[in-house]
C-alpha cells in the first residue's frame, strides 16, 4: 500500500509539470511532423520500386506460366521490371548487382537467387514471391506423390493471397511518416531518465517526508520508479495512437509488442535517472550533458537517419548505441513479423532495470534524500 500511494503520488507530481508534458508530449508530435514531411521525398523514393530489376527464367508449364504471369504484372504496376534469361547469364548479372534477383521456374520447383547488396529490393521481390513460390513447391510435391489430390487445391485462389502480399509489400519499408513516427518515440523515451532525476533530486522535501514514515527504501524507489512507468506508458499511448490516426504512420500488426519494447526502454532510463537523481547532482547540469549524450545515441541509433544508409563503417560504430538496438527492435516487429530481437531488447532492458534498482536499493542510505 505504501508503495502505491507513492506511485499514485508520482504519478500527480508529473503530470502537474507542464514542462515535461511539452517536452515528451508535444514536442515528439511536432518532430515527427516537421522530419516527415521535410524528408518525405528523399525517404519516400525507395518505396517507388523503379529500380527492382528481376531476370526470370521459365520452362514450359502452363499453370505456372499462367500464375507466374500474374505476378509480373502486379510488379509491373509497383514499377518493378523483369527481363528474361538464360540461367547462366541471369546469375551473373545478380553477382554483378545488375538484377535484384534471378528467378528460375522449373517443371517441378521454383528457385530464387538473390543479391545481398541491397537488402531492401531483395525483401520486396521476395514478399511479392513467397506466397507463389511456397504453394506451387507444396503443390509440385503433392503431385509426385498423389496427383489425384490436386483436385482438392483451388488455384485460383493463390491470384487473391498475392494481391494481399502486394499490398502488404507497400509497407516493406517505412515511408518517412512511418520512420520518423517510430524513432522520434524511442529517441523521446530516453527523456525518462530526466523524469526519474526529477523525481528525487528536485522534490526532496516530498520525499524527505516519506522517508521520515516507516517506509523502506526499496519501497520508495520502487514507488517513484512505477510512477513514472506509469506516465511513460500513458505518454507512449498518446504518441502511438496520435501518429497512427493523426499521421497516418504504420504500426504494424502488433502494437502491443511496439508498446511493450519501448516501454521496457523507458523504464531502463527512468531506473538510471533515479539512481542519478539520488546522487545530489545539479539538474541543469544532469540535463545539459545529457542532452548532448541523448544527441550522439540518437544519431548512431538511426533518430534522424537511417542507419542503413550511412555505410558499412557508420552501421559497426551505430551498434554501440542502445536506441539502435530498440529502434531495430520495432522494426522488426512492424515490418518483418520478426520477435527475435523484441524478446532481446526487453529482456535486457529488464535485466538493467533490475539491476539498478537492486543497486539504487542496496547502495544508498536514507540520508542521501
Amino acid at each position: 500500500m505504501k508503495m502505491l500511494s507513492i506511485t499514485i503520488n508520482t504519478i500527480k507530481l508529473t503530470f502537474k509539470n507542464k514542462t515535461v508534458f511539452f517536452m515528451q508530449i508535444l514536442f515528439p508530435i511536432v518532430l515527427i511532423f516537421v522530419f516527415g514531411i521535410i524528408l518525405n521525398g528523399t525517404m519516400n523514393k525507395s518505396k517507388n520500386f523503379k529500380d527492382v530489376k528481376i531476370g526470370y527464367y521459365s520452362a514450359e508449364n502452363k499453370d505456372m506460366n499462367n500464375e507466374f504471369n500474374e505476378i509480373k504484372r502486379q510488379g509491373i504496376k509497383l514499377g518493378m521490371k523483369f527481363y528474361e534469361e538464360k540461367k547462366e547469364s541471369g546469375i551473373k548479372k545478380v553477382e554483378d548487382g545488375k538484377y535484384t534477383c534471378f528467378i528460375e521456374i522449373k517443371n517441378s520447383e521454383i528457385n530464387m537467387y538473390k543479391s545481398d547488396k541491397d537488402e531492401f529490393k531483395t525483401s520486396l521481390v521476395e514478399s511479392l514471391m513467397k506466397t507463389f513460390i511456397q504453394r506451387y513447391n507444396a503443390i509440385f510435391k503433392i503431385a509426385s506423390v498423389n496427383p489425384k489430390a490436386l483436385g482438392n487445391i483451388n488455384l485460383k485462389s493463390i491470384n487473391m493471397s498475392l494481391v494481399n502480399d502486394i499490398s502488404i509489400n507497400g509497407k516493406g519499408a517505412p515511408g518517412s511518416m512511418d520512420y520518423y513516427a517510430v524513432t522520434m518515440l524511442t529517441y523521446i523515451m530516453m527523456f525518462s531518465l530526466l523524469n526519474g532525476f526529477t523525481t528525487m533530486s528536485k522534490r526532496k522535501q516530498i520525499t524527505n517526508r516519506i522517508i521520515c514514515s516507516p517506509v523502506r527504501n526499496s519501497d520508495v524507489i520502487c514507488g517513484k520508479i512505477l510512477g513514472d512507468i506509469v506516465f511513460s506508458a500513458m505518454q507512449i499511448l498518446i504518441l502511438i495512437l496520435f501518429s497512427k490516426f493523426v499521421f497516418k504512420a504504420y504500426f504494424g500488426e502488433h502494437i502491443l509488442a511496439v508498446f511493450l519494447i519501448v516501454l521496457a526502454e523507458a523504464a531502463v532510463a527512468i531506473s538510471i535517472g533515479i539512481s542519478i537523481g539520488l546522487m545530489d547532482k545539479n539538474y541543469d547540469e544532469i540535463n545539459t550533458q545529457f542532452v548532448a549524450v541523448s544527441m550522439v545515441i540518437g544519431f548512431l541509433g538511426g533518430s534522424y537517419f537511417p542507419v542503413k544508409y550511412m555505410g558499412k563503417t557508420f552501421q559497426m560504430v551505430a551498434n554501440i548505441s542502445p536506441i539502435k538496438l530498440i529502434n531495430d527492435a520495432v522494426f522488426n516487429v512492424i515490418y518483418e513479423n520478426n520477435f527475435v530481437m523484441a524478446f532481446r531488447a526487453i529482456g535486457i532492458c529488464s535485466v538493467v532495470c533490475i539491476m539498478f534498482i537492486i543497486i539504487t536499493s542496496i547502495f544508498y542510505e536514507r540520508r542521501v534524500f
